[in-house]
């Protein structure tokens, strides 16, 4: 019969689009867009999953100004950066020279 609805073409679509869309999603969540300011002193990383990492300058400040507004944030912690002694600092350098 010609012209007449077919429900399971419809259901099938449906599911192929909500596939696509679901693909197209995760690899959104994997993209990441960089933004700075003030000469690198302020630098923000957004991930398409709606994520901003907060990498330089204030981070604390930052985020809560992200979360303020809404948008999810959080600083991006480098384990082991910044963490090393004085000391070791100058050991390191003038191993180097």
């Amino acid at each position: 019969m010609a012209g007449q609805f077919d429900m399971n073409k419809l259901m099938q679509q449906a599911q192929q689009m909500q596939a696509q869309m679901q693909q197209a999603q995760e690899e959104l969540a994997k993209e990441i867009v960089e933004a700075s300011a003030g000469g690198g002193m302020v630098t923000v990383k957004a991930t398409g999953a709606g994520e901003i990492w907060v990498t330089h300058g204030q981070e604390d400040a930052l985020v809560h100004w992200c979360k303020a507004r809404g948008l999810a944030a959080r600083p991006l912690d480098l384990v082991g950066y910044g963490d090393e002694e004085e000391s070791e600092v100058v050991a390191a350098d003038e191993a180097e020279a």
